[in-house]
Order: C-alpha cells, then structure tokens, then sequence
C-alpha cells in the first residue's frame, strides 16, 4: 500500500494514529463512533466473508446516518490516506465493489449503538496482494458532482477495511535511504530519517529498532 514511507526515527509512526482521527468524530453538538476501526482480513479468489460495524450515538438525542463504501488508497510518503469513489473503469480491481451494505438512511436512538452488517464477495478473477477500502457512515448521504467523481460528505466516520487475496503474494521491502537532517551537528541531538521502500504486493508496517 505504502509505496514509499518517510519515517522519523525519533518519533513511532503507527497506522492507529491515522485510525484514531478518522474513526471519532466529536464536535460541540454531535459525538458519533465506529468500531472496529479496521479489518485485516486474508481471503481467496470466489470466497465470501461476512462481518457488521457498530455505529455508535453518544448523544442526547436520536440522529439519522448513512453507510457507504469507498477506496482507500496511500497518499504521499508519510502513511496518510485518502478516499477515493469507485470509477467504471476500476470496477473489477476495486475492492469497494466488493464491499455489500445497506445504503438506507439508519435512525439511531439516543446513548444507542446498532449494527451494520456487510459482506465481502471476492470475485474468482481477482489479482493476489492487497486491495484497500473503507465503509463511510456519515450523518448525510454522499452526494456526487455532475461534472467528475467527487464525493461531498457532511461529518463522517470511517472503518478501514484491507483485504489480501490469497494467490502469488510478494512481501518485499528494504531501507531506501538513511540520512540526518543536517550535515554537521554540534550538539550530540541528532534527528535522522528512514524511507523505506514496499516493494511488494501487500501493505506493510514496518517496525525495527
């Protein structure tokens, strides 16, 4: 997923930072949660997997929200992600396509929390390796532009969902460059930084010491 990931070596990078801030949304006058807030999952080609979301409403009042199905995809060399609507062209790659669930509008009680079942129908051609999407639950429906694929959401929170389809699978990863930030120093307080190169099929986390 990560093509590329500048890491610093004094600061822990983990994917759950990101997760953190997309899956609570909390704001003066509406507190909405999703759990869990990712799935890994390892499934082959025609397989089918079931599972459910719980939207939680921690307000003192019912609200109404909508599901929807998105992909996700890496963005620049520091881990950060965006979403990305389902293109015609992309349809059979594209694990958003996958991804079945309810679209109709959820009315949530008060302190209440529901869930949200879906279903992963992996299609028998599918190419091995990672594929990446993301279920959407916003407190209004996704409302397309005419002129191109973009999406507009009202508040949202987000369940990240990876996928590896079993089959030819490459993990493949090295250091790409270790360097510090100045050229000389003359205090013994350096900062480095690590790009580590993914040069496989799956995403990886990298870790080391």
């Amino acid at each position: 997923l990560y093509k590329f990931l500048l890491i610093s070596v004094l600061i822990s990078i983990n994917l759950y930072q990101f997760l953190s801030i997309s899956t609570v949304l909390a704001q003066s006058s509406l507190s909405l949660t999703i759990t869990p807030p990712l799935f890994k999952v390892n499934l082959g080609p025609g397989e089918t997997w079931k599972t459910a979301i719980k939207v939680v409403n921690a307000n003192p009042y019912d609200i109404t929200v909508y599901a929807n199905v998105m992909n996700f995809e890496s963005e620049g060399e520091r881990g950060r992600g965006r979403f990305i609507p389902i293109l015609e062209k992309e349809k059979k790659e594209a694990l958003a396509e996958w991804i079945q669930i309810s679209k109709e509008p959820i009315t949530i009680s008060r302190e209440k929390s529901v869930e949200l079942s879906f279903s992963i129908d992996v299609p028998a051609n599918a190419s091995p390796g990672g594929h990446y999407a993301a279920i959407l639950v916003g407190t209004q429906p996704m409302e397309s532009k005419a002129e191109g694929p973009e999406v507009r959401v009202s508040s949202m929170v987000s369940s990240l969902i990876f996928v590896s389809v079993r089959g030819e699978i490459k993990e493949s990863g090295f250091i790409r460059d270790f360097f510090a930030e100045k050229n000389w120093y003359e205090h013994p307080d350096v900062n480095f930084s690590l790009r580590f190169e993914n040069a496989g099929n799956v995403h990886l986390q990298p870790r080391g010491e």
